[in-house]
């Protein structure tokens, strides 16, 4: 992505502080695990968006000054002794290009730089990520940030930055259109390996395992961890094992994704093991689709993931009904427990209120879904959704019906 939207995000945001304030964002750093191995590093999500760059160790500040805005970057040492162990460490030049900033510091000059802002008298806000930690979490860089800002300089207002950053962050861009249908390509592709090699006496481990080589071997990532599960296993929504044998007769419900240059695709797609739907199967796909097929006929622009929502499960209650699955309208709960969409970008569930009616150029998700375990069945089928004005387009271009989908296996 040209560093000019990078740019052009800084200013957006510094407008949207107001005179007299500044933001900082922290990169994130590598997190212990035990003995002297860490768990794999990942950036800020919003430390990314406004710079493009993928390292730990960093910081940025965005300041709203008399001339506009003004961002300085806070960037590693060189090493020559460490770069033998961890590898390059970029230079200001490097990063500029990347990112578009040209004042730059080094990281250890942060906390003496920092009281300079503060009490300069030029500021009397500072916008920070300052969400409470939950039981259990750990606190990120942004949160003791935060608690260091509150005690050391209790006289500067502090505000939540996400406030500011979030309804940015859900109206994506062109090039960030083009990012998500990308990694919706890799997925596809990805996707097509396992349902060729897919059959009885797999493991859900090895259908796994063919859909993330097609990611490696595109050079993606993957956006989250994938769920491949199994028979009744696929009624369990986050379902993580993935290590119980696929039998004749299951269908492997795969919840996926690749990312690239750190934009997600998130698909769900449900396929019988032994390429063929049994007749109950087939009955209760095609009332999914047919919810996902809703779903993307009434998404538009002004109106919200909650009302979408609301809409399928009204279409649940009466096909389920019909089926004689349930009789009264509050049984739909047990067999569909999640909400249909949410957004996506650079976080697989990126920032966007349940009620918050959608704006043109939001990406979303469509992700109707029924869980039976008394059949044994569990079936989710999620596509990639670009709100316009008047209607959508769906990013994702991947098998879904079950005619489409036997056909590629009889082959």
């Amino acid at each position: 992505m040209e560093n000019s939207q990078y740019r052009r995000r800084r200013q957006l945001l510094a407008e949207k502080m107001g005179k007299n304030a500044f933001a900082v964002i922290s990169s994130g750093t590598f997190m212990p695990a035990s003995g002297d191995q860490s768990y794999p590093f990942e950036v800020n999500r919003n430390f990314y968006y406004f710079t493009g760059i993928d390292r730990p160790d960093m910081k940025l500040i965005v300041a709203n000054t008399d001339g506009g805005e003004v961002s300085t970057l806070f960037i590693p040492r060189k090493d020559p002794y460490k770069e033998k162990w961890t590898g390059y460490i970029p230079g200001p030049e490097e990063f500029e290009a990347i990112s578009g900033i040209s004042e730059m510091k080094y990281i250890d000059e942060f906390d003496s730089s920092i009281p300079s802002f503060a009490t300069s008298g030029s500021y009397d806000t500072c916008y920070l990520y300052t969400t409470a930690v939950g039981p259990g979490k750990p606190s990120s860089a942004d949160n003791i940030l935060a608690d260091q800002f509150r005690k050391s300089f209790y006289f500067i207002a502090l505000k939540d930055l996400s406030r500011l950053t979030d309804p940015m962050r859900a109206i994506k861009s062109q090039e960030e259109k083009r990012a998500v249908i990308e990694s919706g390509k890799i997925t596809a592709e990805a996707l097509g390996l396992l349902l060729r090699g897919l059959k009885p006496g797999m493991y859900e481990y090895e259908a796994q395992a063919l859909f993330e080589y097609g990611v490696a071997r595109r050079n993606a990532s993957l956006a989250f961890n994938t769920i491949c599960a199994g028979g009744k296993n696929a009624t369990v929504l986050h379902y993580t094992a993935n290590d119980c044998e696929l039998k004749d007769g299951d269908m492997l419900l795969i919840d996926c994704g690749a990312a690239l240059g750190k934009y997600n695709s998130d698909v769900t797609r449900t396929f019988p093991v032994n390429g063929k739907f049994t007749k109950r199967q087939k009955r209760f796909y095609d009332i999914v689709l047919e919810g996902n097929m809703l779903v993307a006929q009434n998404a538009k622009a002004g109106v919200s993931t909650y009302e979408l929502n609301e809409k399928l499960k009204k279409y649940f209650i009466k096909e389920l009904k019909a089926v004689n699955l349930i009789e009264e309208d509050n049984e739909l709960e047990k067999y569909y427990y999640h909400s249909v969409s949410h957004s996506i970008g650079l976080d697989t569930h990126d920032p966007l209120g349940r009620h918050t009616p959608m704006a043109p150029g939001t990406i979303i998700s469509d992700e109707p879904g029924l869980y039976i375990p008394e059949f044994g069945i569990g079936i989710r089928i999620e596509d990639d959704l670009f709100i316009t004005e008047n209607g959508c387009e769906v990013l994702t271009d991947v098998v879904k019906t079950t005619d489409e989908i036997e056909e590629v296996m009889r082959k």
